[in-house]
């Protein structure tokens, strides 16, 4: 009897410490998951943002974009991204994005009250495990 005893508190005691691991594990990657959030918001109140579906359709802009636009969200969403850029500049870049690679280009852009804003524009595709476009995210900043 005393044998299963010590046998069962070995058990329990390997259960026990594994649990503990698991959970400094799950709070390491809730950090984790906080600092990213964090992360995306800075990036979201600091740039103009476009999400685009892997068809080129915009799907989403940040508040920044229709702030600076003074437009509401109905302008850019549902409509394709060519609607605001040549199609030809699209064409070059999407071939680009459709195989993985990130693509970057300057270019001025005339918003709606008439002035002119030079962007830098940073494309991110974003890929299945099986490398196909799921989306595009669209990073703008001026320059």
């Amino acid at each position: 009897m005393r044998k299963k005893e010590k046998e069962l508190r070995r058990t329990l005691d390997e259960m026990l410490a594994e649990h503990e691991e698991m959970k400094k594990l799950k709070e390491a990657d809730d950090v984790k998951h906080d600092e990213l959030a964090q992360f995306r918001n800075a990036i979201y109140q600091t740039n103009y943002v476009i999400e685009l579906s892997p068809q080129g359709i915009i799907t989403s802009v940040n508040q920044n974009l229709l702030t600076l636009w003074g437009v509401k969200e109905d302008v850019f969403v549902g409509k394709h991204y060519t609607a605001f850029v040549r199609e030809k500049m699209f064409l070059t870049v999407w071939n680009d994005l459709l195989k993985g690679k990130l693509r970057e280009d300057v270019r001025s852009v005339t918003i709606p009250d008439g002035k002119t804003i030079t962007f830098r524009h940073k494309y991110m595709p974003i890929c299945d495990k099986n490398r196909k476009l799921v989306k595009v995210k669209l990073l703008a900043f001026p320059v």
